[in-house]
């Protein structure tokens, strides 16, 4: 397998759906300046509305993905289906609404088939090959949470505290892990209580993944809710991308054979490292 060609063609855009490529050098984001005790006890008011709402189980929606890599343009329509805790299923469509390429993931492995040049791949998420494309910051189950505009029930999460960035009046929230390992800070809509936008830090605070949430469409009867638009940019990703919810088939809970690729005898199977 030639690795460069395929990561230029059509894996690489796929796999960009999930996550994105980061490299560069950006600046360290600074602590965020303490809210006055009123408008602390309003923004901690806030924070709990949106971590206490309800959750989907799972995300059977047609997709439409653009991206813009070094001037380079394009887009595709697909299908994309999530279940917590970490089962993800990415499949392209052509024209015809045919699979051109199906991705399969979850905790442990990943599945490509490739139904245009009749070839599958298949490797382990903590491998060198994924990490090219999914950075170590993120793991498979933190996709479903990450997509959603959602927080993962993690038993390890410490919130810094709440309070405005340098040169802002708008409040955000940091949150990391106990043990330090990863930061982010969110942007949550005052009124609804929404998440509009999440920073993501590297082990020395500057911004991996800068991700804009809008436009939330009710599911599970209204009783939920999920981002029809995603956009992902900042100085450190590499390209612009845009994830656009076109129509929710489902939340409910998915067959257990949703996540179950098999790869056509006739196929030719790589073992990525």
């Amino acid at each position: 397998m030639n690795l460069l060609r395929w990561s230029q063609g059509s894996g690489l855009l796929l796999l960009s759906l999930c996550v994105f490529l980061f490299y560069g050098c950006s600046a360290k984001v600074l602590p965020l300046r303490p809210l006055p005790g009123d408008q602390r006890a309003a923004a901690e008011e806030v924070l709990l509305r949106y971590l206490e709402q309800p959750l989907p189980e799972a995300l059977d929606a047609d997709v439409h993905l653009s991206w813009d890599i070094f001037g380079s343009k394009g887009s595709i329509d697909g299908v994309l289906q999530l279940q917590r805790p970490a089962s993800i299923r990415l499949t392209a469509l052509d024209p015809l609404g045919r699979a051109l390429l199906i991705i399969v993931a979850d905790n442990k492995t990943f599945t490509i088939v490739d139904s245009h040049t009749g070839r599958a791949y298949k490797g382990e998420v903590a491998s060198e090959t994924w990490h090219q494309y999914i950075p170590v910051l993120i793991e498979p189950k933190d996709l479903f949470y990450l997509l959603g505009g959602f927080l993962s029930a993690a038993e390890n999460r410490l919130f810094t505290g709440s309070g405005r960035a340098e040169h802002s009046q708008e409040v955000w929230y940091g949150v990391s892990e106990a043990s330090g390992a990863s930061e982010q800070r969110l942007l949550l809509d005052q009124n609804d209580g929404f998440l509009k936008r999440r920073l993501m830090l590297d082990s020395e605070s500057r911004p991996a993944i800068d991700i804009l949430y809008s436009d939330y469409l009710p599911v599970a009867s209204g009783t939920a809710h999920w981002p029809r638009q995603i956009d992902i940019s900042g100085e450190s990703v590499r390209g612009e991308f845009r994830l656009e919810v076109q129509q929710v088939a489902s939340v409910a809970p998915l067959p257990a054979g949703a996540f179950d690729l098999s790869i056509p005898s006739h196929f030719t199977v790589d073992i990525l490292p």
